[in-house]
């Protein structure tokens, strides 16, 4: 090899070196906020409002709807039966919650009290640190006085 390209070469390997240098603090950056993005915590936080809905809305969705029952009297029988509108079926047995139902459910159910307490928590924070009483007689102290 010339020694114009081991030159080249060496030149070459110190370019991508400062390359690698200028981006490994851009590529630590970019993983921080990907670690920041996945915890959950970070959400209640800075959104509390918005996990209790997302809170509501799976509590909506996993609790099932209340079968409606439905006792007919014999002349409403008849009448079904008549128009074709009466269909019998088996009663399907119920069967007791299995022991993977029932621990998911006890799961399920500590969690979302942990959570409600949690955001109790926060919500008490909050309004610790932001007192909305505009008839307090303590002056401002975001205002500065000058004299």
């Amino acid at each position: 090899m010339s020694s114009t390209q081991t030159q080249t070469a060496d030149a070459i390997r110190a370019q991508m070196a400062m390359a690698r240098n200028r981006l490994q603090p851009e590529v630590n950056r970019i993983v921080e906020d990907a670690q920041t993005l996945m915890d959950w915590k970070y959400y209640l936080q800075n959104y509390p409002w918005g996990m209790m809905a997302a809170a509501c809305v799976a509590g909506y969705i996993l609790v099932p709807q209340k079968r409606e029952v439905i006792r007919p009297d014999e002349k409403t029988l008849r009448k079904m039966a008549r128009h074709e509108r009466l269909v019998v079926a088996p009663q399907e047995e119920s069967s007791s919650n299995g022991p993977i139902k029932s621990a998911l459910l006890f799961g399920v159910s500590a969690l979302m009290r942990a959570g409600v307490v949690y955001a109790g928590q926060q919500l008490a924070k909050v309004f610790e640190n932001n007192p909305q009483d505009s008839t307090s007689s303590t002056p401002n102290p975001r205002r500065e006085v000058r004299s």
